[in-house]
C-alpha cells in the first residue's frame, strides 16, 4: 500500500512540475534534476538519473546519454508519454565506482 501511495505522490508531483515548468509563451523550459531525500532508488527516472549523475538539467543528462552515460535500462512510449529508466548500478559503472567490490570502503 505504501509503495502505491508513494507512486501516486510522485506522479502528481511530476504532473504539477510539468504544468509549472512552462514559460508564458507555452514553450517548455529546462527540467531541473532531482535529488531525493533519504536514499537513492535502484531504478531512476529521467529527473533522478540526472541528479544522480550530477547534471543540472534533465536535458543536459539526456544529451550525454550514449556518450558519457549509459542508454536507459527500459525505454517505452513516444513523445510526452515516453518512459525511460536507468538502473543505479549502470550509472555507478559509468561514474567509475567499483560496483562489484564487497568492500564498502572502496566507495
Amino acid at each position: 500500500m505504501r509503495d502505491h501511495v508513494v507512486d501516486i505522490y510522485w506522479r502528481m508531483a511530476i504532473v504539477r512540475h510539468d504544468a509549472d515548468n512552462k514559460n508564458p509563451e507555452g514553450a517548455s523550459m529546462a527540467r531541473p534534476s532531482v535529488i531525493p531525500h533519504g536514499c537513492w532508488p535502484a531504478v531512476l527516472r529521467d529527473e533522478l538519473a540526472a541528479g544522480y549523475a550530477g547534471e543540472k538539467t534533465v536535458e543536459s543528462f539526456l544529451s550525454r546519454v550514449g556518450a558519457v552515460w549509459p542508454a536507459p535500462w527500459i525505454e517505452t512510449g513516444t513523445g510526452k508519454g515516453k518512459f525511460r529508466a536507468w538502473r543505479k548500478i549502470d550509472l555507478d559503472k559509468a561514474i567509475g565506482g567499483n560496483v562489484g567490490s564487497p568492500d564498502l570502503e572502496a566507495w
